[in-house]
């Protein structure tokens, strides 16, 4: 049995749900009435990608805002559970992860979506508000970046 398929096999016993393995060779799955998450492998198959479409940017100067503020966000020391993408054609914010699939067991992976999931439903529910960061995300100072960010 390949590790993917192991790992997805563990996820499903220790979130006590019956995750499959699609015909695009991916878990994909509705994690909250508005958030679906898949889960897949790079080409190499060595890396575990996830990834969540967090939101719609609105055109104007609220995403330059926002996308300013998930700059930012990236730029902070891990734990990240996640890094902010922006896709120009259909105006999409992405969070996204990637880790070793060698590194990975179904608890582990468990753990990481109990992180990655919150964290995007925050930043949906923001966005979905009209507020430029989530209730309870602090705002990143831009004139003192984090010991070992970048100052944006």
């Amino acid at each position: 049995m390949d590790r993917f398929r192991l790992l997805i096999e563990e996820l499903s016993d220790e979130m006590v749900l019956d995750f499959e393995i699609n015909e695009q060779n991916c878990v994909a799955f509705i994690a909250d009435p508005n958030l679906f998450v898949q889960i897949e492998l790079d080409e190499s198959g060595e890396n575990l990608f996830i990834i969540s479409e967090v939101a719609d940017m609105p055109a104007g100067a609220y995403r330059e805002i926002l996308l300013k503020e998930c700059l930012k966000h990236n730029a902070l020391l891990p734990p990240l559970y996640g890094t902010f993408s922006y896709i120009e054609g259909p105006n999409k914010l992405i969070l996204q992860a990637s880790h070793p699939i060698k590194e990975m067991r179904g608890e582990s992976l468990m753990q990481f979506l109990n992180e990655f999931v919150p964290k995007a439903l925050s930043w949906k529910e923001a966005i979905d508000h009209g507020h430029p960061l989530p209730t309870g995300v602090e705002k990143v100072i831009e004139d003192k970046p984090p010991e070992g960010g970048i100052k944006l």
